[in-house]
């Protein structure tokens, strides 16, 4: 998948791909297997090696969201799916 993404000043290449189908994962809400999103960002056709971001999506029939990684210039972030229903 490609889509822009404009970030208040500057218009970026988002683009997502299917990194692998299952990946274990472990996260305060529990332990799921999970598909993993790599997303990659571009600026003017070349991709930006300080961001990044991997989204983990559960292999349940709602594809919960269970966990973010981002890779940014100014910080690392790791975001949690604390407590599911």
């Amino acid at each position: 998948m490609r889509c822009p993404v404009y970030d208040g000043h500057k218009l970026y290449d988002v683009r997502a791909k299917l990194a692998a189908a299952f990946e274990k994962v472990s996260v305060p809400a529990g332990n799921y297997t999970a598909s993993k999103i790599a997303i990659r960002v571009f600026d003017n056709g070349t991709e930006m090696k300080d961001a990044s971001f991997s989204l983990y999506l559960a292999n349940d029939s709602t594809r919960t969201p269970v966990l973010l990684e981002a890779v940014m210039p100014f910080a690392t972030a790791r975001v949690e799916l604390q407590k599911a229903k």
